[in-house]
């Protein structure tokens, strides 16, 4: 079973991982075969 530490690196290598914790809110779907991640909320405003 992988820790949170090594599943942000697989994802995002440049993430820091800290003790403090983040939760996303996000949706999923496929969009015409291919994977789509939506943030909705727990993300700054880009």
């Amino acid at each position: 079973m992988a820790t949170q530490q090594a599943v942000g690196r697989r994802f995002l290598p440049e993430l820091l991982v800290t003790n403090d914790t983040m939760i996303l809110k996000t949706i999923d779907a496929h969009t015409a075969g291919e994977p789509l991640r939506l943030i909705v909320e727990g993300f700054p405003r880009l």
